[in-house]
Parts: structure tokens; C-alpha cells; sequence
């Protein structure tokens, strides 16, 4: 092989990985950076069916995505990148991404996404030591009862901070697990456009609920200003009924939708007129004559 030459094994990857891209809609650059490999198979298995994940060298990954749609997936191979190829809505596949991604305790040197607090109550460590180690790292401890007790929430670690030994240790006897392990997306390609991150991990819960206030607010809006939609215009319909039928009985104005009530209307009057009207007088039988003697 001269110098220069690209050995034909990695040559077979890079087409094997373009192929693998444009056999499916959707493709995804993940980072498995500090995924420990039982993580990444139960990840694996979540995705069964569903999409595939293929590792390779940054390089393989570069070269297969610079020769297909999806180059704009290029900037986002950070970290230990994959790439997860599948023919699901993005969004559903950062929701299960999401939701099987597991908990474990920090360890030194791991630099927090989120703050520690630890939350008021009783703990399970006997007195000693423990208390003042605690009230040094900042958390309000104090003994009551024979027990160790946190007397309000604390902050122990903030966000982006690097974790020493003490605090990780800590934090293991306290049984807090603050780091989430499992696949980050970092990006996806679909039909020509790209959504990174930000727009994928999106609170499903939350979102749904400012749909439904939107709606509502629309909904009353349009009402307000008689503006018709198919939302709206049966409740039109019947207000403008309502009110043209009245308008018709005030003026006894006869039709289809006002007969019934006026000819009631009329039973009503006629029989609270009758009500008003003097008794006849008793009628007069006519005297008998006596018969001729």
C-alpha cells in the first residue's frame, strides 16, 4: 500500500456508515462520553426496534456524514460521538433516550449539571464527626434525639462545580445519586433541518400544558370579537337563534321556530282574560202555568 492510501478496511466502514445514513430519515450524533458499557446496552436495548447506534473512530464518522444530507451533523461530533440512525420523530426518540437514563452517585472529579441540596429531616448517621464535617461543606447539621439531623435545605454542590473527595463521599452515605448517566443527543437531521439539544429535551408535560392555555386563550379571544371559527361557530349559531327567536315573540312575529310558543302564549291571555270576565247570569226557567179549572 503507498503512502497516502487509505486502507480499504476503513475505506469499507466509512461507505458502510453512509449507507447505513441513507437508508433512514432520521439521523442523530450522540455522545457516549464517561457511558459505562452496561449503560450503553441497556440503552441499546431500549432503542431495539426502534433505531440503531453505531460506534466508529470521529474520523469514519466525519468522513460518512460529510458525504450525505446530513453533513450539517459535522459541527456536533464532540466528545466520544455516535451516530443513531432511525426512521422515528427526533422528538420521541430524545423522550426515550430520556426517560431510560439511569442514576449514580458522583464521583471526584465530577463536574455537576445541577445543584446538591441536601433536604432538611433526620439522617441516619449516629453523632459524631459527620456533624461538624457536614456544617464545613456548608449543610446546617445538628444532633437531636441520638440522631444526626439536616435542620433546613442546603446547597452541598452547585452546578459546575468539580467534586472533591469529601463531598462525593458524602454524598454516598446519604444515598443521593445526582448523576445521569445515559445517551445525550446532541443533535439530529431530518428532512433538511437540524435541532440540537436545547429544542430536542423539551418537558412534554409543560409543553401540553401552555398548548392547552394557548388554546383556551385563543378560544376566548375569538369569542370576545365574534371572530367565527370551527371552534366557535355552533355557539354563534345558537346566541344568534336565541336572540332573533326573542326579538320574534316580543313582536309576535310568527314563524316556524316561534308558533308553538305563541299559540301557548295565546292559551295563556285567552285564559287570563276569561279569568277577568263576569260570571254569566243563571238562566231563567220559565214559570209553570196552572191548568184551567
Amino acid at each position: 500500500m503507498r503512502e497516502g492510501d487509505i486502507p480499504q478496511q476503513k475505506v469499507d466502514l466509512v461507505n458502510e456508515l453512509v449507507n447505513l445514513i441513507n437508508e433512514n430519515s432520521v439521523v442523530a450524533v450522540v455522545d457516549i462520553l464517561n457511558l459505562p458499557s452496561k449503560q450503553f446496552l441497556q440503552m441499546k436495548h431500549a432503542l431495539r426496534g426502534k433505531a440503531v447506534v453505531r460506534m466508529a473512530r470521529k474520523s469514519a464518522l466525519l468522513r460518512a456524514l460529510e458525504q450525505t444530507d446530513s453533513k450539517g451533523l459535522v459541527e456536533y461530533l464532540k466528545g466520544m460521538p455516535a451516530i443513531l440512525v432511525s426512521s422515528e420523530n427526533p422528538f420521541m426518540l430524545s423522550k426515550i433516550l430520556k426517560s431510560s437514563k439511569a442514576t449514580a452517585p458522583a464521583k471526584e472529579g465530577t463536574t455537576l449539571n445541577k445543584d446538591i441540596v441536601i433536604p432538611a429531616g433526620e439522617t441516619s448517621f449516629a453523632p459524631g464527626p459527620v456533624v461538624g464535617e457536614m456544617q464545613m461543606m456548608g449543610v446546617k447539621a445538628a444532633i437531636e434525639g441520638g440522631k444526626v439531623v439536616v435542620k433546613e435545605d442546603s446547597v452541598l454542590a452547585k452546578e459546575g462545580e468539580v467534586v472533591d473527595k469529601k463531598k462525593a463521599d458524602l454524598m454516598a452515605k446519604l444515598g443521593l445519586e445526582p448523576i445521569e448517566i445515559g445517551l445525550d443527543m446532541v443533535a439530529a437531521y431530518e428532512n433538511g433541518l437540524i435541532f440540537t439539544s436545547d429544542v430536542l429535551n423539551i418537558d412534554t408535560e409543560e409543553t401540553l400544558s401552555q398548548l392547552a392555555i394557548a388554546s383556551a386563550n385563543a378560544f376566548g379571544l375569538a369569542y370576545s370579537i365574534k371572530y367565527p371559527t370551527s371552534d366557535n361557530i355552533e355557539m354563534f349559531i345558537k346566541e344568534a337563534f336565541v336572540q332573533a327567536k326573542g326579538l320574534a315573540m316580543e313582536v309576535d312575529y310568527m314563524c316556524s321556530a316561534t308558533a308553538e310558543d305563541l299559540l301557548k302564549k295565546g292559551v295563556r291571555e285567552a285564559s287570563a282574560l276569561e279569568s277577568k270576565l263576569p260570571a254569566a247570569p243563571a238562566e231563567e226557567k220559565p214559570k209553570e202555568e196552572a191548568p184551567p179549572v
